[in-house]
């Protein structure tokens, strides 16, 4: 299982992506490699997630951003 996530950047910068359970803990943290400006794909497994909410958040520079999505098998 895997959740595929499109996003841009406006300038050259990793981007940092954590996905984050409904606790609050931090499951898994994803860095990408300093880029140019442009759109990505980021794909991350989903296997080790249990059922239940999630969210992921994404820092950029100063731009921050979260998003919920679930996990059912």
């Amino acid at each position: 299982d895997r959740l595929a996530v499109e996003y841009s950047t406006g300038f050259s910068i990793a981007t940092t992506f954590q996905i984050v359970d409904a606790v609050g803990n931090i499951v898994s943290e994803h860095v990408t490699p300093v880029v140019p400006s442009g759109v990505y794909l980021l794909d991350v497994s989903t296997e080790r997630l249990a059922n239940g909410v999630y969210f992921l958040r994404m820092n950029s520079g100063p731009y921050v951003a979260s998003t919920q999505f679930v996990i059912v098998r």
